[in-house]
């Protein structure tokens, strides 16, 4: 299997957007609210999580990590 740069695959997804129907491809309208998720909730993720989570018109979406600890002290 070819692997590709980032340069093509950013090509390509621009590429599929402008195939695609607009109405289609920008359906979504814009919310207030700025829904995040934190992957790996050690000692950085668990900062800028309760940081983000204090901003107003924040939404915490979700948090993952490998260790199940890891989640439930995150939370």
């Amino acid at each position: 299997m070819e692997s590709i740069s980032g340069r093509q695959a950013i090509a390509g997804v621009a590429t599929g957007l402008m195939i695609a129907k607009p109405k289609t491809a920008f359906s979504y309208q814009a919310n207030s609210a700025v829904t995040f998720g934190v992957i790996g909730p050690g000692g950085r993720g668990v900062y800028v999580g309760t940081h983000m989570a204090h901003v107003a018109g924040t939404k915490l979406a979700a948090i993952c990590d490998f260790y199940p600890d890891r989640v439930s002290s995150g939370s």
